[in-house]
């Protein structure tokens, strides 16, 4: 009972002829509820199936949105409506859509984000801000039931033991009108056996310096600095000129400094190879390109030698201790995705190598990717834009909804 777009208005439309969205969902959900109770389950239900029916941008939080009186009433009563937020950093949000569902007769269930999807480690800090308001409107309305949520879109790159700090902070924030940062690590090393800080420190894969993503602000730049293609380089331009060098390279070495101190954090290897891998990889085709503009060969053997093979070897490193990983948590369906992302990386990086090797001994007399002007994704007049980009957006240029 989820994602239901245009419902009743493709091929239902043809064949039934015109009839209420709202009708069609509650005739649908009436049939599942009685499957569900042949089989003794109780059904639940995303709520903003609902919601976007009535929105006229068809918005799931959209405050101006009526749902029918008699709608509401021809929702099953065993069926429970599952509000999921987020996103939202202000309580009063939380509270007036708590109120609304019950407006409509039924107290929602809440559900948090872990915040793990499309990124290699979850963003702690701005789950730790979307939790903690969501978490005080739910004690002070007396909600019953919530949950946190943990996603595995766009590949399940995630490892998702790393959402272990935003489900102590969400534990204790059902219990306390302020979560206390004492408490917080203590009560993780009692139920993890670990420490907070560390996992913690991971999550600065995707808030490289010099750039400024606050804690309440939310982006994977660290995706996209991986699979961006060592040749082309489309999200060269996200990085509005700025080196995440020196950032990426005290991260590799502060990372395995904790693992060396404490034998529980072995899920560390993961995100300290990728920042391994970004150290050189961030500014490796920034610098390959200025050395050819400058016609510097010395300079592009150099690169080729220190960066670019470097950067190779440690990529396949890195699958190594992904694919190590992905079949210590989970089945192998799926890893055939994750290791195609990595073999298309090394394949280019190997291609680039080959190219580089043709234009320094004269087989070849340009490159044509680095004579290439880069535009940016999103606005153009923005100066920041540290946004979440899936795989495809960030791998191939044939994605739409691009600026140029």
């Amino acid at each position: 009972m989820d994602e239901a777009s245009g419902l009743g208005t493709g091929e239902y439309r043809k064949r039934h002829g015109e009839r209420r969205t709202f009708d069609i969902m509650n005739e649908h959900l009436a049939r599942v509820c009685e499957i569900c109770k042949r089989l003794d389950l109780k059904p639940m239900m995303w709520s903003d199936m609902y919601f976007r029916i009535n929105s006229k941008t068809g918005d799931y939080y959209d405050l101006e949105t009526k749902i029918p009186k008699d709608v509401a009433d021809d929702i099953p009563k065993n069926t429970d409506l599952v509000y999921w937020d987020y996103y939202h950093l202000d309580y009063e949000f939380y509270e007036k859509f708590i109120d609304i569902h019950r407006q409509m007769g039924k107290d929602p269930i809440v559900a948090s984000g872990a915040w793990n999807w499309n990124r290699f480690w979850a963003d702690l800090p701005f789950a730790y801000s979307a939790l903690k308001p969501c978490m005080a409107a739910c004690r002070d309305k007396k909600v019953r039931q919530a949950f946190i949520t943990a996603w595995g879109d766009d590949g399940m790159e995630n490892d998702v033991f790393s959402i272990l700090p935003a489900v102590q902070f969400f534990a204790e924030s059902a219990f306390s009108d302020r979560v206390n940062r004492k408490t917080l690590t203590n009560n993780f090393r009692g139920s993890c056996q670990t420490d907070i800080l560390a996992y913690e420190l991971a999550g600065k894969l995707d808030r490289p310096e010099p750039a400024k993503i606050p804690d309440n602000g939310s982006g994977n730049p660290s995706k996209w600095l991986l699979w961006d293609d060592p040749l082309i380089g489309l999200c060269e331009p996200q990085q509005n000129g700025l080196s995440f060098r020196k950032h990426y390279t005290k991260l590799a070495i502060d990372l395995r400094r904790a693992m060396t101190k404490d034998s529980s954090l072995k899920h560390l290897s993961f995100p300290a190879q990728i920042a391994t891998v970004l150290a050189i990889k961030c500014d490796c085709r920034k610098n390959l390109v200025a050395a050819y503009k400058k016609r510097n060969r010395k300079e592009l053997q150099r690169l080729l030698r220190e960066e670019v093979k470097p950067l190779l070897k440690e990529v396949r490193n890195l699958w190594l201790i992904h694919r190590q990983v992905w079949l210590d948590i989970y089945k192998p369906f799926g890893l055939d995705v994750l290791e195609a992302r990595y073999g298309g990386l090394i394949l280019r990086l190997e291609e680039l190598i080959i190219r580089l090797k043709q234009y320094l001994s004269g087989k070849v007399t340009a490159i044509p990717e680095f004579e290439t002007e880069l535009l940016k994704f999103m606005d153009p007049t923005a100066t920041e834009h540290y946004s979440v980009f899936s795989y495809q957006r960030i791998v191939t240029p044939n994605t739409a909804n691009r600026w140029q």
